[in-house]
């Protein structure tokens, strides 16, 4: 007898798919959410980095135009016109002129007395132990009118080109108990530090001997002339105490 044939029940396939699937969006939700965290976190991050600015390059000062308005105010004067309302006050201030350098470093040159030396006003008599010798006046003149001691007869001199004449009047006093010699040879005149000018003679009946012996209480008065450049400047006129038993040794007149 043939064999039945049996028909072979076709094997059930079990479909995977749904679980495939699943599974593959679970992963892509987990990539999606850990690229969104790592975005989050990039984005804090560069909140926090600090951006430096052009301001910052080594220059502290702000631009004129960033000056708070406040502080611009602060530097203006305000006043109350005549109705009580505030205004800017437009008034110009005085401003000190700048002294120029070289016045400011410039000294004052101060002369300094030689050892034995009596500087006098002109006003002012020198006055010693031995006699008082007074600077009565002085005249630049580049001619001059005189009366001879022989007869009284007027002359005029006059002085050589680049030249003129200094005339000195003194007064000297003897105070000492002895005589003494007094006159024109103990005066100089001297211009600047280098120069020394010595009388010239003065044939006038007004001058002053060049030496006289005059005696205690005894009183002189007369001329003194010299003939100096008419250049000359910082003159000054000396009368000198030599032979006298003093500690000064001359006087000096600043003119």
């Amino acid at each position: 007898m043939p064999a039945k044939k049996t028909s072979k029940k076709p094997k059930s396939k079990k479909s995977n798919s749904s679980g495939k699937v699943s599974v593959e969006i679970d992963k892509k939700h987990i990539l999606y959410v850990i690229i969104i965290l790592l975005a989050i976190v990039f984005a804090l991050s560069l909140k926090n980095v600090e951006i430096p600015s052009s301001a910052d390059d080594g220059d502290d000062t702000l631009p004129s135009d960033n000056i708070p308005e406040d502080t611009v105010q602060d530097t203006q004067i305000t006043v109350d016109d005549d109705d009580g309302n505030t205004v800017i006050d437009t008034t110009p201030v005085d401003v000190a002129p700048s002294v120029p350098q070289d016045t400011v470093d410039d000294k004052v040159d101060v002369y300094v007395p030689e050892a034995g030396e009596i500087v006098v006003s002109l006003d002012e008599a020198v006055q010693t132990d031995v006699l008082d010798v007074k600077f009565n006046s002085y005249e630049i003149v580049s001619s001059y009118v005189y009366q001879t001691v022989e007869n009284g007869t007027e002359r005029t001199d006059n002085a050589i080109a680049g030249k003129q004449f200094f005339m000195v009047n003194f007064t000297v006093i003897n105070k000492g108990a002895l005589s003494i010699y007094v006159g024109y040879g103990k005066v100089t005149l001297l211009a600047g530090d280098i120069y020394i000018y010595e009388p010239i003679i003065y044939e006038g009946y007004d001058a002053l001997p060049k030496y006289k012996k005059i005696s205690s209480g005894t009183e002189m008065t007369g001329l003194v002339l010299f003939e100096i450049p008419s250049n000359s400047e910082d003159l000054r006129i000396r009368y000198s105490f030599s032979g006298l038993s003093i500690s000064e040794r001359f006087a000096t007149w600043f003119l």
